[in-house]
Order: C-alpha cells, then structure tokens, then sequence
C-alpha cells in the first residue's frame, strides 16, 4: 500500500484480501503477539489471569469430571492449562506459532497432556467429539458471516450428545462503538506490527 495514497485519500481505506486479514501465522508477528497475551499491565490480547480464574471456575460448574473440552483461539493456553490442572481432558488449537509452542513448553514444564495443534479453526478437523467446546474474548467477531456460520455448524457435529458450546461474542453495542471511533495517528518506538519506530494509522468500520 502507497503511504501518500493513503494519506492523502478521503474514501474508506480498501485492503486487499492479503491485508484484510491480521498475519496470526506470521512468526515475527505471532512472537510480539504473545508478548502481549503474557502481558498483565493489559487485557486487550488476553484478559489478566485472576479474571481467567474467575472464568475457569465458571466452566468447571458447567463440566463433568474428566471431560473432554476444545478450545478454539487457544492462544498460549491460559485455560486449557487450569481446565488440565482440574482432571479435564484438553484440546487446543491455534493460528499462532509463538502461542501454540508457548503452551506446548508450559503444559510439558507442568506435566500436562494437553493436545495443541496449530491450525486455522476454520480449516481444523478433529478425529473425535466433545463434550465442551469453547471460544473466548470476542474470537467469533473477527470472522466473516458466512465463516462463523460454517464454525458453529462444525461445532454442532463435534460435540457429543448433550454436549456443551461456550461462545463469547461482543454485544453489537460494542460492534457499534468500535466501529464508529474516529480514526488516529500514534508513532511507536516498537510495537505489534513492527520492531522498528513506525507510525499507526488507524481506521475503523
């Protein structure tokens, strides 16, 4: 993308399908991203860990002993690796490479058999069913119509029968406000995108 074009320009920023879509798989990008998941001065890549806690206890009210739970959007496992601790059989998957292996090294410093793979959600197939399927923080919101509507229908053939779906959206309140903040400019020393001194634009629709 030309930077004087974009400047300069007053229509709505159009992205190509290759920008449209944040690089989670990218290995520099998904390494600064886990620096963010780990990080608990914020909870904009993943809440602070004693609101997980809260949130885990939650979930264990929903559960069976042993049962066999998926998280999609796993991130560095922050749940899957307390839904272990508590006797849950676990399955996490992820875009991120920097993520998976980060809970990959976790669960085996604990002594955890959780199975992570790394794999779009959208394209991931398991070999068997479930009884707790779960998705946090909002993960749906970042998908197209028709690729959330195809999730939760491979959700619905992955579960066992009276099985369990736990899906965390935004309200469309909070679509909406996000949606129409006003756009910014912020230089960055470093950041998500980059490691080196760069300038932020933001739009949002």
């Amino acid at each position: 993308m030309n930077i004087n074009k974009l400047i300069s320009q007053h229509l709505p920023i159009r992205l190509s399908p290759n920008e449209s879509k944040i690089p989670w798989n990218n290995a520099d990008f998904s390494q600064r991203m886990l620096k963010n998941h780990l990080c608990q001065e914020h909870d904009w890549a993943s809440r602070k860990l004693a609101v997980i806690e809260r949130q885990v206890n939650w979930l264990c009210s929903q559960l069976a002993p042993g049962a066999q739970v998926l998280d999609l959007g796993c991130g560095p496992g922050f749940y899957t690796q307390l839904l272990a601790k508590r006797g849950f059989c676990c399955t996490g998957v992820d875009f991120s490479p920097a993520s998976i292996t980060y809970a990959q090294q976790q669960a085996q410093a604990a002594g955890l058999d959780i199975d992570y793979q790394l794999q779009d959600v959208r394209s991931y197939r398991p070999t068997k069913k479930f009884d707790f399927i779960m998705m946090t923080f909002g993960e749906l919101n970042i998908f197209s119509a028709a690729d959330a509507k195809n999730l939760l229908k491979h959700c619905a053939n992955w579960l066992m029968p009276n099985g369990k779906l736990v899906i965390e959206v935004h309200s469309f309140d909070e679509v909406k406000r996000q949606g129409q903040a006003e756009p910014s400019w912020q230089r960055h020393s470093q950041g998500l995108f980059l490691d080196a001194p760069h300038l932020l634009l933001t739009e949002h629709a």
